[in-house]
């Protein structure tokens, strides 16, 4: 019986909630997990087109799917929390007010109603009809960032990592080089450095097939190679706590 949905954009993505929620419920005696919550990513997602889309830009379909497996698969539904990267104002889809307006339009394109979501962690709810039945589901949104405001869960793992890595090491001064040669940043730096990362810390096992495993770190390894104390995740903790 799934009450609680999360919907995120990669296996990263999940596999991190996944490291905070088991993480709670080993440090707080008064977080209560609840079994019955599904995580659900959009990283290769298929649209009703055929096409695949990945990410935020799969969040509008994904939201007309779930609105057709709403009376079975998710019949007992209660909270749909969308978690995806507030990423920088200039991107598209970028930046609070357009990562809400995403959201809300996603909603209301399935569900011809709007939540209305104005502020991150803040629950709303939507109520429709379907195939005649009456439902009400609480919704809210958070919205991975670093210190800054802007960012995506890349930057926040590179932040809070703790272990040394040669390879990250090496990558750094790949990129200064890089800068200093061109005045341009190294392309896709971040997400370059948290797959070193990920791989410098990794079992044989995982690094047989690296490329579809690397997410399979952060579960199970995450607890000691990420600072889950770290102030960065406090928010992050308290929304997670609170649904």
């Amino acid at each position: 019986m799934i009450q609680n949905l999360i919907i995120v954009e990669s296996p990263n993505d999940e596999a991190f909630i996944r490291l905070v929620l088991d993480f709670l419920a080993i440090t707080n005696t008064e977080a209560t997990l609840i079994n019955s919550t599904e995580i659900d990513h959009l990283h290769n997602f298929v649209g009703t087109d055929g096409k695949e889309k990945r990410g935020k830009d799969a969040l509008p379909e994904k939201m007309e799917m779930l609105k057709r497996e709403l009376l079975t698969h998710y019949a007992q539904l209660q909270h749909i929390s969308v978690i995806v990267d507030i990423d920088t104002p200039k991107s598209p889809n970028g930046g609070k007010d357009k990562s809400l307006q995403l959201i809300n339009d996603s909603f209301e394109k399935a569900f011809s109603i709007s939540p209305n979501l104005i502020e991150v962690a803040t629950p709303s709810n939507i109520s429709t009809s379907i195939a005649g039945e009456n439902v009400t589901i609480d919704v809210s949104c958070f919205l991975i960032q670093d210190e800054t405001g802007a960012g995506n869960l890349d930057i926040l793992l590179k932040k809070i990592a703790i272990n040394s890595c040669v390879e990250c090491e090496c990558l750094e001064l790949m990129s200064k080089c890089i800068f200093d040669k061109t005045s341009k940043e190294m392309r896709d730096f971040t997400k370059q450095w948290v797959n070193y990362y990920l791989r410098s810390n990794a079992s044989k096992n995982q690094l047989n097939n690296a490329e579809k495993r690397l997410h399979e770190v952060i579960t199970e390894q995450g607890k000691d190679i990420f600072n889950l104390n770290h102030s960065l995740l406090n928010e992050l903790k308290s929304y997670l706590q609170a649904l």
